[in-house]
């Protein structure tokens, strides 16, 4: 899983169409494939590459990252844009909040096996909280992280914050942070969107949205 490259190819252990990533294709296929290395130019297998590596092991993002990696020029703004976020000024803990909400949201079974593992590898999050956020609640959260649920519901819902939600998380953060932290939000809004109509499939260790209150 580590070594995305294999030896000769990317082919997955399920006798599949051999296509980079571990994708399944013995349940139902992915609607693109992850590409193979040979169809992409050697600048771009560089970067898919080291994308990759830099994942939490076990589920290094192998299936998405091969997949987004057919645009060539996108993926390469895509993964600019990534690292800017990561290294951001929306602390680690903030950011990987908005990002597991978001996938709850989504219904993004990829982004939230991915975010997780991240949080919990991370030290950000204990796996209690990140089960919380399935369905918030006051109990154990500052009023300030749940401000910050609250802005992906209402950015989801309706495309903008409310005065409450703004004033909120501008008490603790300033003009260039809440410019982030709209970006975030709409940056894994934008991946959910994509994982989930491509159809890609989860690595590893990750798992599923668990299913809210409502659903169960």
């Amino acid at each position: 899983m580590d070594d995305v490259t294999g030896s000769d190819s990317h082919g997955t252990s399920n006798g599949a169409t051999a296509t980079g990533g571990n994708q399944d294709l013995s349940v139902r296929p992915p609607r693109i494939l992850p590409a193979h290395e040979d169809e992409l130019s050697a600048e771009n297998v560089a970067r898919i590459k080291a994308s990759v590596a830099n994942g939490v092991p076990g589920i290094r993002p192998d299936n998405a990252f091969w997949t987004l990696g057919r645009h060539e020029r996108l993926f390469k703004g895509y993964c600019a844009f990534a690292v800017r976020l990561f290294n951001g000024m929306v602390p680690l803990r903030d950011r990987e909040i908005l990002i597991l909400r978001t996938a709850i949201v989504c219904q993004s079974d990829y982004e939230w096996g991915q975010h997780r593992v991240t949080a919990e590898h991370l030290e950000v999050m204990t796996s209690e909280e990140i089960a919380r956020t399935v369905e918030p609640e006051w109990d154990g959260w500052t009023r300030h992280e749940r401000s910050l649920m609250d802005a992906v519901d209402e950015l989801h819902a309706d495309s903008r914050l409310k005065d409450a939600t703004w004033e909120s998380l501008s008490a603790t953060y300033d003009d260039a942070q809440m410019v982030e932290l709209l970006m975030v939000i709409g940056f894994y809004h934008m991946l959910a969107y994509t994982v989930n109509t491509v159809e890609i499939a989860m690595e590893g260790a990750a798992e599923p949205v668990p299913p809210r209150a409502a659903e169960a």
